[in-house]
């Protein structure tokens, strides 16, 4: 989520305390769905992946803002992520949890 924040301030750019809050809440929300897909992806569900897909994808957005190794690591772990959940072996599991859920 580290590579994220800066790819929402950059496009918000908070000008006074009522968009900065508008602002955080937006990331507070990014971020709980984030989570949600996270606990859901060992699941089977496949939206999860296409949710951690596009916050990959985001975060590539923030490369702007390179200069801080937290993003630099974030957008590495997101990317790696992202590509992991779509290996071969990966797809089997989750037609395989979805099958065996129901």
């Amino acid at each position: 989520m580290s590579s994220v924040l800066p790819v929402i301030v950059m496009f918000l750019r908070p000008p006074d305390s009522s968009s900065f809050a508008v602002s955080m809440g937006m990331l507070l929300v990014f971020t709980a769905l984030q989570c949600r897909a996270a606990l859901r992806l060992p699941r089977g569900e496949r939206w999860a992946r296409y949710v951690l897909t596009a916050v990959a994808v985001l975060s590539l957005a923030g490369f702007t803002a390179l200069n801080n190794i937290l993003v630099v690591m974030g957008l590495i772990l997101s990317l790696a992520g992202a590509v992991l959940m779509w290996l071969p072996a990966s797809t089997t599991h989750i037609r395989r949890s979805r099958s065996a859920s129901g």
